[in-house]
């Protein structure tokens, strides 16, 4: 069976497998830099992050660290996200 989502045609597949993976890393380039991946796959929506720790910026003085943090969320229902064009 074919659905039509946004004049795109889709097969009528439901996806339930759920799972987690994690990868984390605590001396990125021998410098105390910390690397966190994860993902989480669910049934209505996928979750990806990337997280890096820096605890001192080479050549600053202040010892000033950074953090950088990505978030991307997959939605896999057409009903809870919009804007998505997704398979259901």
């Amino acid at each position: 069976m074919w659905k039509i989502v946004r004049n795109v045609a889709l097969p009528h597949i439901c996806l339930c497998i759920c799972c987690s993976f994690a990868y984390s890393h605590r001396n990125v380039f021998g410098r105390n830099q910390k690397l966190n991946i994860s993902l989480e796959r669910g049934q209505i929506d996928s979750i990806f992050r990337i997280n890096y720790t820096d605890p001192w910026i080479e050549g600053d003085d202040k010892r000033t660290s950074r953090t950088i943090m990505v978030q991307v969320i997959f939605c896999h229902v057409a009903s809870t996200c919009n804007n998505f064009l997704v398979i259901m």
